[in-house]
């Protein structure tokens, strides 16, 4: 709503100063598109900044542990130790989830 109400000021200093309606309506459409990107970013780094922090609390109310497996290879790449000590201390990473 800040951005919303600073473009609104700045139009209207605008419109005061215009040359002719050609540089109004240009002022408008260069206002719109910048109010709308500003939106879409804001959107865009909102849904980024939620999903990581889920994974961050999935993470770390896990308790079973977890890893990560590599579907074209069907190895694993990484496994944290609550997963490890499951396997009696071995290093599982890089093995085949089908040699487990």
């Amino acid at each position: 709503t800040i951005i919303l109400a600073l473009l609104l000021v700045w139009m209207s200093l605008w419109l005061v100063s215009a040359p002719s309606l050609w540089a109004v309506l240009f002022g408008c459409m260069s206002a719109a598109l910048l109010h709308a990107f500003v939106m879409n970013v804001d959107r865009f780094c909102t849904d980024a900044f939620a999903a990581h922090r889920a994974k961050e609390i999935l993470l770390e109310y896990s308790s079973n542990g977890f890893c990560a497996i590599d579907i074209e290879s069907e190895t694993i790449r990484s496994a944290s130790d609550q997963v490890v000590k499951l396997f009696l201390g071995t290093d599982i990473v890089g093995l085949r989830v089908t040699d487990l």
